[in-house]
């Protein structure tokens, strides 16, 4: 694959990602040619969210002032994912109350030479019913501190949108003595996979979980599918994890987030 190719499949698979969802009744979804954006009543971004809308795009502004007319509640924390090499302008930013967030970096690693280093040796389960998907929803939501209104959407959420051998989607679970405490997701993209949701419980950092249940997870898409590469998007924190694992950083997206308070 060109590195122009990579950097496409890191973004198709995060948008196909995010429209797997559609079956879940609590996510207003639309979607066309121009633009993908998803909202609910849900206070917090990871329920309302611009995934894909151009803002150098002649149609921004009025698609903008669409999703403002159409949000449930004025006070929706609304992201706006826009590829680092697009830049909205700052008045489009203050008339619809965005502002910078941070951003994420879009990586891929070779898998045509993955090999584990085989450190810890816990038990990683794949996620096959629903009380496994609960355990899995618990780690990832004490990792990323949910807020108390957001746990059950996000498991409905994924349950909506299936799992398992065959899903797009596979979770997976690493037991410590008998206690999950880090978990971890597979999409299945269309012509690579992509890795998700790497999460360790607070009181289990730094023991080297989330590098086991990480290096499972490839070695599963590994053995599985064989597939040419493997992407994903990295916070700041899970950098150093990644690039260890042989990621190499190809594209970044930046974080705008619509402030809360409008009156």
């Amino acid at each position: 694959m060109t590195e122009q190719k990579l950097i496409t499949t890191i973004r198709e698979n995060a948008s196909l990602g995010c429209l797997s969802w559609k079956n879940w009744s609590g996510l207003n979804m639309h979607f066309d040619r121009n633009s993908f954006w998803f909202t609910s009543t849900i206070q917090s971004p990871i329920f309302n969210t611009i995934v894909e809308l151009d803002p150098e795009s002649p149609l921004c502004e009025s698609y903008l002032m669409s999703i403002e007319e159409n949000l449930p509640d004025s006070d929706i924390p609304l992201a706006w994912m826009v590829p680092g090499e697009c830049t909205p302008s700052q008045e489009l930013l203050r008339k619809y109350h965005y502002y910078f967030l941070g951003s994420t970096q879009g990586m891929v690693r070779d898998l045509s030479n993955w090999e584990s280093t085989r450190g810890r040796q816990s038990e990683v389960v794949t996620v096959d019913s629903e009380e496994e998907l609960l355990e899995w929803t618990r780690v990832v939501a004490s990792s990323y501190q949910f807020g108390p209104d957001w746990f059950y959407p996000w498991f409905e959420m994924h349950l909506a949108a299936g799992f398992g051998p065959e899903s797009l989607w596979e979770h997976f679970l690493l037991y410590e003595q008998n206690k999950p405490v880090a978990a971890c997701s597979l999409f299945w993209g269309p012509e690579v996979p992509s890795l998700a949701n790497v999460a360790v419980k607070p009181e289990a950092m730094r023991k080297g979980f989330g590098l086991a249940v990480t290096e499972s997870a490839l070695s599963y898409a590994k053995m599985t599918m064989d597939p040419e590469f493997i992407t994903l998007y990295a916070t700041e924190q899970g950098l150093g994890l990644y690039k260890k694992l042989g990621f190499q950083e190809c594209c970044s997206t930046n974080i705008y987030q619509r402030a809360t308070i409008l009156h």
